[in-house]
């Protein structure tokens, strides 16, 4: 029906219906990447020469096409990573664990320092110990906290490569 109000042919779908491109908009404080929905359906040949395209249709059949995208940003989140005496790992951070996301984030480090997940901690810090974290929600804790999860253990390789060049007298580069 749309595709008639639009007077377009039916098999051509939505065609002229998408997003462009767009790199100036902002969340969150950060350039968005451009969306390029449009490129779904600049090569509508490919779509109607699809085997299924040429399939019968009986009555009160159709055909669709959908698509989408999420986008996610992050936002501020803080962690803290601290190596003990006996070598294990805690990683403190300012998320409340939910969907398993502690369990995540030890895998994440652990892997990230070469050690057995079971050498980590994870803990849930409050405000007077690790540093603001946006709000808790669905998907967004696990990407987030990773983010910086990642940049400090990156920190932590860096100041024990620098420690232990010093006492063997090499260059900490690897």
């Amino acid at each position: 029906m749309r595709a008639r109000r639009a007077r377009r042919k039916p098999q051509d779908g939505s065609a002229g219906a998408a997003a462009e491109e767009r790199g100036e908009g902002r969340h969150q404080g950060r350039p968005r990447p451009g969306v390029p929905a449009h490129r779904l359906y600049r090569d509508a040949g490919s779509r109607k020469n699809h085997p299924h395209y040429a399939a019968p249709l009986g009555k009160y059949q159709g055909r669709g096409v959908a698509s989408g995208f999420w986008f996610n940003a992050g936002g501020e989140s803080s962690a803290q990573v601290n190596i003990t005496e006996d070598g294990n790992v805690v990683v403190t951070t300012g998320h409340p664990d939910i969907g398993g996301s502690r369990a995540g984030i030890a895998n994440i480090c652990a892997e990230l320092l070469g050690i057995d997940y079971k050498r980590v901690s994870v803990i849930i810090g409050d405000t007077q110990t690790v540093g603001f974290s946006n709000l808790t929600g669905g998907s967004r804790v696990l990407f987030a906290s990773s983010m910086v999860v990642t940049q400090a253990a990156d920190k932590v390789i860096a100041t024990l490569r620098e420690r232990a060049a010093k006492i063997w007298e090499i260059d900490p580069e690897p």
